[in-house]
């Protein structure tokens, strides 16, 4: 897994947390980051969620529409991730 930064890290824990007791691991992270008090309109979002879209830690939804709807889900290595992060504060 590669290197990940601040707040692409509390983003994947926030989604982490989302999909935990979910039959599928399909995540908001607009949501995620509300969550956060982090503005989803924000550069820093943007980065964050970019970040882990080049680690593979998430994947668009296989719907576009569900893309559309901001609806992304997390890979079985940003499940492992956020399941590690967990523990991390």
């Amino acid at each position: 897994m590669g290197e990940i930064d601040d707040t692409a890290r509390l983003l994947l824990k926030e989604m982490g947390q989302q999909a935990e007791g979910k039959p599928t691991p399909d995540v908001l992270p607009k949501v995620a980051a509300e969550n956060l008090d982090l503005d989803p309109g924000s550069p820093e979002y943007e980065a964050a969620l970019n970040h882990l879209l080049a680690l593979g830690d998430i994947e668009p939804a296989s719907d576009p529409a569900l893309v559309g709807q901001g609806l992304y889900r997390l890979t079985r290595q940003g499940l492992s991730r956020a399941r590690e992060l967990r523990w991390w504060r």
